[in-house]
């Protein structure tokens, strides 16, 4: 049997032919024309190069290479010729699904020394969509001056491909008139493909301006692919004590993955039988939770406000 041969990294290769002077340019070299290659994952990459030197002639051929593994860049797709003096391009789409990191190109032109360059390609970005925002004063009795607000928001990322990592949320209380009241940021490590979130927390306003409304403002946030299984929440029940005057969230996070996870924070909002907003909790779980494994939580709130409350739900940040 004959040795096994070594296989060497795919070349992926478009052509262009000018129809443009044969004349040979032994002084001649080419020179990428933008040498800074920093597409994201699903954006359109354009290649271009010129053919520069004292000596220089149009060149009769060209060829683009692009190293790497089958279908990684995608393949350019057209080619355009812009001037006489020897600039030529390639445009082509990269796949979404490209893997982020560094690709070497190198563009050859008859008669001309090549010019070799990276291409470093990053993630592919989305904005997540908020679908719903509540904000409600709450139930509770602060120091004299102070008053409690809490905000919830839904958070839904729409690709049924990507998760969506460090989705970074700011969130503007502003009151009547539309002026800023108070600003929070909000982190999710990881919203997972198709998957909703809660996003809220609980807020203090010291004097005696009071919000009424939200400015939400929502980043680009990573996608990552494929995208992995997320923790979820269940068994969620209320508990009160024998007055009544405190309640208590009980449930469980569950870990669906084959691999240790460690969940983000954990959000849930008390709701009353007509489905208005009452408050916002958020906690955080302190322990990772292993391969198809469970952790219970139980989060108090206390004071009279909360005998109305007849529900709860609570989702958690799926996390790393």
């Amino acid at each position: 049997m004959p040795p096994a041969r070594r296989r060497s990294p795919l070349l992926l290769t478009a052509v262009a032919l000018a129809a443009l002077s044969p004349a040979a340019a032994t002084a001649a070299s080419v020179r990428l024309v933008d040498a800074r290659l920093t597409p994201r994952a699903g954006a359109i990459l354009t290649v271009a190069a010129r053919v520069t030197g004292e000596r220089a002639a149009v060149p009769t051929a060209c060829r683009l290479l692009v190293a790497g593994r089958p279908g990684v860049l995608g393949a350019p797709r057209s080619v355009r010729r812009e001037d006489p003096q020897g600039r030529v391009s390639w445009t082509w789409r990269i796949p979404l699904r490209t893997e982020p990191g560094r690709r070497r190109v190198q563009v050859r032109c008859q008669g001309a020394r090549p010019a070799g360059g990276l291409i470093q390609v990053a993630p592919a970005a989305f904005v997540p969509r908020i679908v719903s925002r509540e904000l409600v004063e709450r139930p509770t009795t602060g120091f004299p001056g102070e008053r409690g607000y809490a905000y919830l928001l839904r958070v839904v990322n729409p690709r049924p491909d990507f998760d969506l990592l460090d989705v970074a949320i700011g969130v503007d209380l502003v009151g009547a008139d539309g002026t800023g009241v108070a600003t929070r940021t909000i982190i999710i490590e990881r919203l997972p493909a198709r998957g909703t979130l809660l996003a809220g927390e609980q807020v203090t306003v010291i004097g005696d301006e009071q919000p009424s409304a939200l400015r939400v403002r929502v980043a680009p946030a990573e996608g990552r692919y494929p995208p992995r299984p997320a923790a979820t929440v269940g068994a969620l029940r209320l508990v009160r004590n024998a007055d009544g005057g405190e309640l208590y969230v009980r449930g469980e996070v569950t870990n669906p993955a084959f691999r240790v996870t460690r969940p983000g924070d954990l959000t849930i909002a008390l709701r009353a039988a007509d489905g208005r907003l009452v408050d916002v909790g958020t906690a955080l779980v302190s322990e990772p939770v292993g391969p198809g494994g469970a952790v219970t939580f139980d989060e108090g709130f206390f004071g009279a406000g909360y005998l109305g409350v007849t529900r709860a739900e609570a989702t958690i940040d799926a996390g790393r």
